[in-house]
């Protein structure tokens, strides 16, 4: 029986907060977006509503994001400069250091890969490219680089202060974003055994150790448009099959997130695409499935009853 996870934002939080909750198993919050005010003010409407639902945040990690003031216009085959600094630069600051990139590397991405560039210049934390199509580039954009791999240092010191800084707020589930290694899980397990832990595979390194990950998991999410962007989108589908495979090997949850049904959001009934890419991971026996503004998820009868053991109290 298909349940429903409902990611909750600025256009969800309003009138159809009530039914979103009550039509869903569990309430996910984007931590790296919107204030740390704006959502306890939503984990309180939750509780309000249904003290024992199941609410999960997906907290910052180590990917840079846009951080220009303003949206503007970007012009097929304009020059732009990305650089993570706090000095006067001319150009695009991003949110943390660049990941270690690997030779040979000719394109990086904006926004789960739907804004390329092509790689002119890269030393230390700056980035140059040319970009490849017409759009408008808005803050908080994701940037990949194919086959990067990320500072876990890094990752573990960002971790850390954000869970410290949202100690107060009242959730149940930690999603964990470039997890690379199972090292932080553990640590983190220990620190905060009270709560579950989603990590998100979400680029080479990940897949690579996916087994050790999957293991100290809690759940897995495969975030396909962060994925696509890192591995590139040939490889999408085998990476993702097996990933799901071996979660269910070893008897943990699988969420799919990105892109799905996002026909929905601009029209009353899903496209053809959208239900047979629903039919596919359906027929796989994923736990849930995500979609941009109400994630809906497949909650399989024999997992759910692993994941219920440590989740049995919230039901």
């Amino acid at each position: 029986m298909t349940k429903i996870l409902s990611t909750i934002g600025p256009a969800s939080e309003g009138k159809h907060l009530n039914y979103l909750i009550k039509k869903s198993e569990i309430v996910r919050l984007n931590m790296s977006h919107n204030s740390k005010e704006w959502h306890d003010k939503v984990i309180q409407k939750i509780r309000k509503f249904d003290k024992k639902k199941l609410i999960l945040v997906d907290i910052p990690g180590v990917k840079p994001r846009t951080k220009n003031d303003n949206s503007f216009e970007i012009k097929k085959g304009q020059k732009l400069d990305f650089k993570y600094t706090f000095n006067n630069f001319v150009g695009i600051k991003i949110s943390n250091p660049l990941p270690k990139l690997k030779k040979n590397v000719k394109k990086f991405s904006l926004s789960d890969g739907s804004y390329t560039f092509k790689l002119i210049k890269s030393k230390g934390n700056f980035l140059q490219g040319i970009s490849e199509q017409n759009f408008i580039l808005s803050s908080g954009k994701g940037l990949n680089i194919p086959m990067s791999i990320y500072d876990d240092a890094l990752q573990e010191k960002k971790y850390l202060q954000f869970l410290k800084k949202i100690s107060r707020l009242d959730f149940d589930c930690i999603g964990l974003s470039f997890i690379q290694n199972p090292k932080i899980i553990i640590k983190l397990k220990k620190l905060y055994p009270e709560k579950l832990f989603i990590s998100k595979i979400e680029n080479y390194l990940g897949y690579k150790n996916r087994i050790s990950i999957i293991k100290e998991s809690d759940a897995i999410m495969i975030d396909r448009g962060d994925l696509s962007a890192e591995v590139g989108i040939s490889k999408l589908s085998e990476y993702t099959d097996r990933i799901i495979q071996d979660a269910k090997k070893i008897g943990k949850p699988v969420i799919i997130a990105t892109e799905n049904l996002n026909s929905l959001i601009h029209e009353t009934s899903p496209s053809k695409s959208d239900v047979v890419n629903l039919d596919y991971y359906i027929f796989k026996n994923v736990d849930y499935k995500s979609v941009k503004l109400v994630e809906s998820e497949s909650f399989s009868k024999p997992i759910r009853m692993k994941f219920n053991e440590k989740l049995f109290k919230y039901f």
